[in-house]
C-alpha cells in the first residue's frame, strides 16, 4: 500500500505543474526545464560568450530574448532543483 500512495504523491506533483502551465495567460510562454539540463545550457552559453565583457549578462539577455521572439513574457520553471556545484547556486 505504501509505493501506491508515493505514487499518487509523484503525480500530483506533476500534474500541479501542468496545470500551471495549462493555466498561465496566453500572453506568458511557460517553459519547464530540469535544472541540471537548464545549467548545462548556460554553462555552454557562458563558455561561448568568454569574450564578452559580462558574459553572464549575455546569457541571461539571451534567454530573455528567446521568450520575447515570442512576443510573451517568459516563465521559467526549473524541475528537479538539485545544486552539486555552489556556483551554480548562487
Amino acid at each position: 500500500m505504501r509505493p501506491m500512495l508515493r505514487r499518487r504523491r509523484r503525480g500530483h506533483a506533476h500534474a500541479r505543474r501542468d496545470m500551471f502551465a495549462l493555466c498561465a495567460p496566453a500572453d506568458v510562454a511557460v517553459e519547464r526545464t530540469h535544472f541540471h539540463d537548464f545549467m548545462l545550457d548556460v554553462h555552454k552559453r557562458l563558455h561561448r560568450s568568454e569574450s564578452k565583457a559580462d558574459p553572464l549578462d549575455a546569457v541571461s539577455k539571451d534567454i530573455v530574448r528567446e521568450g520575447r521572439g515570442r512576443n510573451k513574457v517568459l516563465v521559467l520553471c526549473l524541475d528537479e532543483f538539485m545544486v552539486t556545484d555552489v556556483a551554480d547556486g548562487v
